[in-house]
């Protein structure tokens, strides 16, 4: 991990600006040129987002009927394919951090594209439910290292814009939607042309395909950034450095390389969530980040215990929450195919789910700011209860048309609010265990649902009574969630 040289602590700091309205660099990210093209690079930068949950997790929804049809699957081990999704990204999440002290997020996100385009791709190969748990679970660990080390990526950017860091994180999140939509579009027209006996099969190679393109213009943005780094770096090392001595080129490029590490032990520091935690649960904590480095306490300054009996019922309403809305993105597909409703009619509703989630990062911003307690996640998952049980009630075109926007529209955002109430709620230097506790319990959520549901989904009622399962989970996340006073 490259060292920051000691005359770099001695440098005068800049004068302190507000929280909200960051200093270009302030925050200790490199400070972009006024030349980088910032929207077009997090525009691209957002395909990671695509590749990591878009196309790796959700794409499956489409692909779980033909395939439990094909295959004799029954719902309950059709969930434990997203279920060993989930527990991948889990597992991927907690080796990241780590990962990092030795990579530069540029190359994770690079390594972790290539490798969901490898394992996607090998799901077309095999028929057996152990191959395919296991490539599914591996799809899983490597969409962690891009979900996260791009989020990384897009925080630091956002850090040196004044006033646009929000913007920019949410259009890298939104990124997820992308993913959704494009795999909608495609993967009809697949199955559609593929021959058989596995025509499936086909459309995992066709993801594959779409994640590889992906990957290749993801190259585009982290060598800019990269290279963006490195410049800034030479600048601070050239301004740090004693008179008549010259900075090294080499050293400043080591540091703009591998200044992931240093980026995550600051912001360890400084008590900003690492980047597992902090990608999994949101965002909108960048501007929080950028406050003068005399603020912030020292490296080894020890952080208060986190406070988990004041913080259970959002603990425990967002647990529900990852039970009830991967229950959803799972089946609601097959309940619709089951039902009758004709692929376009499917096709439709589920690229426009993804749209509603390219917009939704700025439709609950102002709630988010005003709400310290528990009341924007109790919000939140009421009304994605709302959006899963509908398809149950009826399966009528504009009422699962409905479902699709709403449910689009709150999922992501409600995913932000745990990001808001600890940044409302804690100190900074417990900001880093707060939204760790939250992206644990999530974790497990996401992992219990799919197959809980689907086994509901194998009992009488079927996958309509598997989705009111999952609503119920979320009205009972929002009863929970209500209780949650701020602290």
């Amino acid at each position: 991990m490259a060292r920051v040289p000691p005359p770099l602590s001695r440098v005068p700091a800049p004068p302190v600006q507000p929280a909200e309205q960051p200093a270009p660099g302030a925050s200790g990210a490199p400070a972009v040129p006024a030349a980088l093209p910032v929207l077009r690079v997090v525009l691209v930068l957002s395909l990671g987002a695509a590749v990591s949950l878009g196309l790796t997790r959700f794409a499956y929804a489409l692909l779980l009927p033909p395939m439990r049809a094909d295959l004799g699957w029954s719902y309950t081990l059709a969930g434990g394919m997203n279920t060993a999704n989930a527990l991948g990204y889990l597992l991927g999440a907690l080796a990241t951090p780590l990962l990092l002290r030795r990579l530069a997020p540029g190359t994770l996100l690079m390594l972790g594209a290539v490798l969901a385009t490898l394992f996607m791709a090998l799901c077309g190969f095999f028929v057996d439910a152990m191959p395919l748990l296991l490539q599914r679970t591996l799809a899983g660990v490597a969409s962690a290292f891009v979900f996260i080390s791009g989020g990384l990526m897009a925080a630091r950017l956002g850090a040196s814009q004044a006033g646009r860091s929000g913007l920019l994180v949410g259009l890298y999140y939104g990124g997820t939607g992308w993913g959704i939509s494009a795999s909608a579009l495609l993967v009809p027209v697949v199955l559609a042309q593929a021959p058989g006996p596995h025509a499936w099969a086909w459309a995992w190679w066709a993801l594959a395909a779409l994640c590889a393109l992906c990957t290749l213009l993801l190259w585009w943005p982290v060598r800019v950034l990269r290279r963006s780094d490195a410049a800034a770096s030479a600048a601070v090392f050239a301004s740090a450095a004693p008179p008549g001595m010259a900075p090294s080129p080499a050293g400043a490029e080591s540091r703009g390389s591998g200044s992931a590490s240093a980026e995550l032990d600051g912001c360890k520091s400084c008590g900003v969530p690492p980047p597992a935690p902090r990608m999994e649960s949101g965002h909108g904590a960048g501007g929080r980040h950028a406050a003068s480095a005399e603020t912030h306490p020292p490296a080894n300054a020890p952080a208060a215990p986190l406070p988990l009996r004041a913080l259970a019922p959002a603990l425990a309403g967002y647990t529900l929450f990852g039970v009830g809305y991967i229950g959803y993105m799972t089946f609601v597909v097959a309940l619709l195919r089951d039902a009758g409703m004709s692929g376009g009619a499917v096709t439709w509703f589920y690229a426009l789910l993804g749209l509603a989630v390219v917009l939704s990062p700025r439709l609950w911003a102002g709630l988010l700011e005003r709400s310290r307690g528990g009341q924007a996640l109790a919000l939140l998952c009421a009304l994605l209860g709302v959006a899963t049980v509908l398809p149950a009630i009826t399966v009528a075109w504009p009422v699962v048309l409905f479902s699709g926007l709403l449910f689009g529209g709150v999922f992501l955002s409600l995913v932000a609010s745990t990001t808001a109430l600890v940044r409302h709620n804690l100190a900074p230097a417990q900001w880093a265990a707060g939204i760790s506790a939250f992206t644990i319990v999530f974790a497990f959520g996401q992992i219990v649902g799919p197959t809980v549901v689907g086994a509901i989904a194998d009992g009488p009622g079927g996958l309509a009574r598997g989705l009111w399962l999952s609503g119920g989970a979320l009205w009972l996340g929002a009863l929970l969630a209500v209780r949650q006073r701020p602290l």
